[in-house]
């Protein structure tokens, strides 16, 4: 007797991820792939796209396939490609090498990872979504459109690109890498957010939303405890958005130790948290720690720093007499 059994996804099925990044980044993106893989389900195969330059500078991620035994692709591409191309704060032109996805990676659909992003799930019900037709889905962004200039209908939905589900089908078909430059060239004086903001105009009116749970954007040093606690229950991917990144050791310290949870798992040497060097990112530190209500250590910082600077006054006087 033979049984009709519903298709499931099996652990044979490889979902295929992809990740854009440089040397700078590498380390992150190293963190971003152990926490998709060691909460997985299925089976993944990891696509880095690295600028040609960057080529033996990749220590952690070759860690991890060594280590871990994951698979990972390295593709590079010509960074001289975006030469000249804008950038703003802390993003690189690394950030239009998404543009290239559709030619490099040779799958019919993949799921985009930023690299200043933990998954906390199996990404089996995400890689399943139906794009019902369209070639992009993503999660809204309601920090990134206010911030965006690019004109756009006023129904479209604004989606931010650290996590995305890609058809590269649909995409190599409707010439996505010379649609979005040319986007690119006519508004590029006014993109706030960059490679998002090309995207999002790309996709007018043609992309599926996604639940949050797939990319939840946290604002690290604004975070109170329940809100994290929250996030960590609730969420899928989380999502580290701006300038205070969780390697930074002025990170809120809720956010730091989970973080770090997953990064020291790694047993990468050269894989440890960026030190405090600046006044001004120890004054950011006694801040968080204000608004997490831990008054006793931003206090022990603060007298420090006012220690340093009585210090650097009386030695500026001695030079001086």
């Amino acid at each position: 007797m033979q049984f009709s059994l519903p298709k499931l996804f099996s652990k044979r099925t490889c979902i295929p991820i992809v990740l854009c990044f440089d040397a700078a980044y590498a380390n992150w993106a190293a963190v971003t792939i152990y926490s998709a893989f060691t909460n997985s389900k299925t089976t993944l195969k990891f696509y880095c796209l690295v600028p040609k330059s960057e080529q033996g500078k990749l220590g952690a991620i070759e860690h991890l396939r060594n280590k871990f035994k994951i698979e990972i692709e390295i593709i590079y591409f010509d960074i001289d490609l975006f030469q000249n191309w804008s950038v703003v704060g802390h993003f690189s032109p690394v950030v239009y090498s998404k543009f290239l996805i559709p030619e490099l990676v040779k799958e019919k659909k993949v799921i985009y990872l930023d690299s200043d992003i933990l998954v906390l799930n199996d990404l089996s019900e995400l890689y399943q979504t139906e794009l019902n037709g369209y070639a992009i889905a993503g999660v809204l962004d309601t920090y990134g459109e206010k911030y965006s200039a690019v004109p756009r209908d006023t129904n479209d939905s604004y989606i931010n690109t650290g996590v995305l589900l890609l058809d590269l089908n649909l995409l190599r078909r409707d010439n996505f890498i010379e649609k979005c430059t040319k986007i690119y060239h006519e508004f590029s004086d006014i993109l706030k957010m960059v490679d998002q903001c090309v995207i999002n105009k790309y996709a007018e009116n043609k992309k599926v939303i996604l639940d949050k749970k797939w990319n939840t954007q946290v604002v690290s040093n604004t975070t109170s405890i329940n809100e994290w606690n929250e996030h960590k229950e609730q969420s899928s991917i989380i999502h580290f958005i701006f300038n205070i990144k969780p390697w930074m050791s002025w990170c809120n310290p809720l956010i730091f130790r989970f973080y770090w949870s997953y990064a020291n798992k790694i047993e990468f040497p050269n894989l440890n948290p960026i030190a405090i060097i600046y006044v001004h990112e120890a004054v950011t530190l006694a801040n968080v720690l204000d608004f997490l209500k831990d008054f006793e250590t931003s206090s022990k910082i603060k007298t420090q720093l006012i220690n340093i600077l009585i210090s650097k006054v009386h030695q500026k006087n001695n030079n001086q007499t």
